[in-house]
């Protein structure tokens, strides 16, 4: 998701950077005067690494395929409604369409990036995957994504869209939208204890019921999707071990969380490595 409020595309351009501050509200009503929509529109991303200025870069290369979610909200919108069609059909640019629609009223006018699922303009293929009677869809991850993705909304989303107002194609049947929520995820439990019996899985393995605690590997905040995108991931459970180890060790170290070794000793810190 993207708006004034989170990342956008304008979040990397130097006029907007001064703007950053203001209410959402007021922020919006600058961008709108020509002078400065000129401005921003005609400068270039100025990249200074992290996650927000990183997601404010994706956004601006796949803005061809947002969607107005400005209500009532269509969750399967047809093609011919996204941010790339409707631009060309007033002669304009994806970006600056985007703009103007961005900074429309007070500034909270928001729009999904609908990708891999919804490539073909249909989320059929979910359906597909929660028809599969090997899919668990209740174990979201309802912390780690707030700016960008509505993750926490997973199981309103299967009650209300899937179940009483898709249009667009078959609707999942209500018994199998509760078990996918409640009755799928205990059935994991079932399987873990089996497993530890069976001598599987480690005899002292958890499974940890927060559903923000199962997200360990994923490390979403130290950038590790980054870097081991080029590797093609972890590949397995003692990659992923060893790799998340040492980049928390580091971290702890450069955080001065180390008592042995004091923030900012370099000496002791490379000791301590060696």
């Amino acid at each position: 998701m993207t708006s004034l409020a989170t990342y956008n595309p304008f979040m990397n351009r130097p006029t907007y950077k001064t703007l950053v501050d203001l209410p959402v509200a007021e922020r919006a009503a600058r961008m709108r005067l020509p002078e400065v929509r000129d401005q921003i529109l005609g400068e270039q991303d100025e990249f200074t690494g992290g996650l927000g200025p990183m997601m404010g870069m994706m956004l601006g290369q796949a803005v061809g395929r947002l969607f107005s979610l400005a209500f009532p909200v269509d969750y399967e919108p047809d093609p011919s409604q996204s941010v790339k069609a409707l631009a060309r059909a007033q002669g304009l640019e994806p970006l600056h369409y985007l703009y103007d629609r961005m900074t429309e009223g007070d500034g909270t006018t928001f729009f999904a990036l609908l990708g891999n699922n919804f490539s073909e303009g249909t989320l059929e293929p979910c359906r597909e995957m929660l028809l599969d009677p090997n899919s668990v869809s209740g174990l979201s991850d309802a912390g780690a994504h707030v700016m960008m993705i509505s993750d926490c909304s997973s199981s309103t989303f299967h009650l209300t869209h899937w179940v009483r107002d898709r249009t667009k194609g078959d609707r999942v049947p209500l018994e199998l939208a509760v078990h996918k929520l409640t009755g799928a995820p205990a059935e994991i439990r079932a399987w873990i204890r089996e497993m530890k019996q069976k001598g599987e899985l480690w005899r002292f393995a958890k499974h940890r019921r927060g559903r923000w605690l199962n997200n360990r590997v994923e490390q979403d905040h130290r950038r590790i999707k980054r870097l081991t995108r080029p590797m093609l991931g972890f590949r397995c459970f003692w990659t992923a071990k060893r790799t998340l180890a040492g980049i928390e060790a580091m971290a702890m170290l450069a955080k001065g969380q180390v008592r042995a070794v004091p923030r900012g000793d370099m000496p002791a810190q490379r000791s301590l490595v060696q």
